[in-house]
C-alpha cells in the first residue's frame, strides 16, 4: 500500500512540475523587435549602428538623429532585446549606465512609465527608437526595423 501512494506521490509531483513548467515557458516567450515611429525614414540598422545608439556612444545613424527610449514595464521583453540585440544581460546594462554615470559619460535610454506612454512617444517621432514584443506592434503607429547582422 505505502509503494502505490508513493508512486501516485511521485506521479503527481511529475505532472505538476511539468504543468508549471509549461505554464512558465509559455508566459516567458517574446520575441523583442527594434521599432521607430511610423514617419521615420529608417528602415533598417545594423547591429553595431544599434549597439552604439543604445549604449550612447551616438545619437545619428545614416545622418538620422535618433533618441532611444525604453518602458519600465518592459520585464521579459527587456531581457530578450538585451540579450539577443544588444548581446549583454539586463543586468550588465545596467551596470554599464551605472559607470558611465558616475564617469560623467553616456546617459542611459530615456525612460517612460508604461508601453502606453512608449508608444506615444514612439507614434509622434521620427526620431524615437525602442524595442517592443512583436505582438504588441501597432503598425499603424509603428514600423518595425530590421537589424542587420554584423
Amino acid at each position: 500500500m505505502k509503494s502505490f501512494q508513493v508512486n501516485k506521490s511521485l506521479r503527481v509531483v511529475a505532472i505538476a512540475a511539468m504543468l508549471c513548467f509549461g505554464a512558465t515557458s509559455g508566459a516567458m516567450a517574446v520575441e523583442s523587435v527594434v521599432v521607430v515611429g511610423i514617419g521615420s525614414p529608417l528602415t533598417s540598422i545594423s547591429g553595431v549602428e544599434f549597439r552604439r545608439l543604445w549604449l550612447g556612444k551616438t545619437d545619428r545613424v545614416n545622418d538620422v538623429k535618433l533618441e532611444p527610449f525604453e518602458s519600465k514595464d518592459a520585464g521579459a521583453v527587456k531581457d530578450e532585446f538585451c540579450s539577443q540585440i544588444l548581446g549583454k544581460t539586463s543586468a550588465e546594462i545596467k551596470k554599464y549606465f551605472i559607470k558611465e554615470a558616475l564617469a560623467g559619460g553616456a546617459k542611459p535610454p530615456k525612460e517612460v512609465t508604461d508601453f502606453n506612454a512608449l508608444m506615444s512617444a514612439l507614434e509622434g517621432s521620427q526620431s524615437a527608437i525602442s524595442f517592443m514584443d512583436k505582438s504588441k506592434v501597432d503598425s499603424k503607429k509603428v514600423k518595425i526595423i530590421e537589424v542587420r547582422k554584423d
